[in-house]
């Protein structure tokens, strides 16, 4: 067998923004439909950030062909700079970058790693920086304190003589904008094997994201009808997302608006007893869905079936699969830094939901069965 040749010129070191195109399944899980949407969801979920933290109450998209516009009416993005430090040699080197540079082209680089964010989508500061590293262009104007600036990408690379000042072009899409970011992108159809994703994405996002944070208004502009955008609004969270549920569905409650409702610090809760042929309990973090769920869901689940036990008598005996049967609700998680099983965060692996949450769950649907227990003795 022949000996390889292995030396210093064998090491390949990738920055941004090669790391993200040569291996980008590791960043966005695929470079399918679901990726390319995942890249429009990053900014999106941004500008949900921005509403959690009370900085913003809409957010408008605008899809043209093969581009997108989004933009949010929250407080901007921060200006100055932040100083980068490497080791070289065994001495620290400093350098200095723009501040809105290093958040869309430094990865890691986020304002969700402190406290300018309560709750957040977004945890690792990788989401914006994808977007931008799969875009042949990608372009931001925000408006910070008074004043509007600029910056712009190609394939990740800057393209501006970093950030300027400059207001949002004229031809932009949108009403005349006064505040908040404005983002314009082309994903690299060259790294994607889709050219669009099916609209029932974007719907089912804005739907449940509409219904995850009330009074948060979500607008959806097509270029092929720009004069009837989809808006999506809900005044009353949780509640309206399981009327719709139970109608879409078309099941019945076992009693009519009785509700399991737990709320706190960490979880918004709103379970519904159907004659359901089914689950449809739906875990959410920050408002961002949890397709396997996680230690969220698991616990409200858990909890309330210990707390239904007691009602039933010995001919009554359930499984918690047969607990399960008939729950139509949604479990939303309410974390700062929240611990996922992978950045596409389809599964919540938060350990502050372990068996002190279940506990409390338990304590809170014993409650509510002790208030009902025609209900309760009936799910039995």
């Amino acid at each position: 067998m022949k000996v390889r040749k292995y030396d210093s010129k064998s090491i390949t070191s990738y920055a941004f923004p090669e790391n993200l195109r040569r291996f980008p399944s590791m960043y966005i899980g695929s470079t399918d439909s679901h990726g390319l949407f995942l890249i429009l969801r990053e900014l999106l979920d941004n500008a949900v950030d921005e509403y959690l933290a009370d900085r913003a109450t809409a957010v408008q998209v605008y899809f043209d062909e093969g581009s997108y516009w989004v933009h949010d009416n929250g407080t901007g993005i921060p200006q100055g700079i932040k100083k980068l430090k490497v080791m070289v040699h065994g001495k620290e080197v400093v350098s200095k970058m723009p501040t809105m540079q290093a958040i869309f082209g430094t990865l890691h680089t986020s304002g969700k790693h402190g406290e300018a964010y309560g709750v957040s989508r977004g945890v690792h500061g990788c989401g914006s920086k994808a977007t931008n590293a799969l875009s042949l262009s990608f372009k931001v104007w925000t408006k910070y304190q008074g004043d509007w600036y600029h910056i712009a990408f190609a394939k990740g690379k800057l393209t501006t003589d970093g950030v300027v000042r400059a207001k949002p072009p004229k031809n932009q899409p949108f009403d005349k904008i006064v505040k908040g970011s404005l983002i314009y992108f082309e994903p690299d159809t060259s790294i994607f094997t889709a050219k669009k994703f099916a609209g029932s994405l974007i719907s089912e996002w804005s739907k449940i994201t509409s219904y995850l944070s009330p009074k948060f208004k979500i607008t959806l502009i097509s270029s092929k009808n720009p004069k009837k955008p989809i808006v999506y609004y809900s005044e009353n969270g949780p509640r309206d997302y399981i009327n719709e549920r139970i109608d879409e569905l078309k099941v019945k409650p076992i009693k009519a608006k009785l509700y399991f409702e737990a709320h706190n610090e960490l979880v918004d809760t709103v379970v519904a007893f159907t004659d359901y042929d089914g689950c449809d309990l739906k875990g959410y973090t920050n408002g961002l869905a949890n397709a396997e769920g996680g230690t969220h869901v698991n616990g409200v689940q858990n909890g309330m079936m210990r707390a239904l036990k007691p009602f039933a008598k010995k001919k009554h005996k359930f499984t918690a699969h047969e607990f399960k049967d008939g729950l139509l609700g949604i479990v939303n998680a309410k974390l700062s830094g929240a611990k996922f099983s992978s950045q596409e965060k389809i599964k919540l692996a938060d350990p502050r939901f372990d068996k002190d949450f279940e506990d409390w769950i338990y304590k809170q649907a014993t409650i509510f069965f002790k208030k009902n227990p025609k209900l309760a003795n009936e799910l039995c």
